[in-house]
């Protein structure tokens, strides 16, 4: 009889995964086809100027790495965007609901 429940035990996990892979594989085609249309688009080069700026600012924030690091700035500015992302993202679905007439 433990056989039998191990069997089953077995089965459902089994299924779990097979849904998460499902779900997974679902929104990496939808990932692909949202890209799709960008990666039509031939290469871009940048002007001489535009990169030289960029170089510059590089140097300037390695000077500034000594005092504060920069990675630790780039990790809480990501994490501030990534928040304010999920914050704008609820309020656009949260409006979309109160526009839907029999949801108050």
């Amino acid at each position: 009889m433990d056989c039998f429940r191990f069997l089953y035990y077995k089965e459902i996990k089994t299924s779990r995964i097979m849904i998460t892979d499902f779900i997974l594989q679902a929104l990496l085609w939808l990932i692909n086809l949202i890209i799709y249309p960008l990666r039509l688009l031939p290469d871009v080069s940048l002007p001489s100027e535009f990169t030289h700026s960029i170089q510059v600012a590089a140097n300037y924030l390695t000077i500034f790495n000594n005092f504060l690091p920069m990675t630790t700035i780039f990790i809480v500015l990501s994490l501030t965007l990534a928040f304010e992302a999920g914050l704008l993202t609820y309020k656009i679905i949260m409006w979309v609901v109160k526009k839907i007439p029999t949801i108050d």
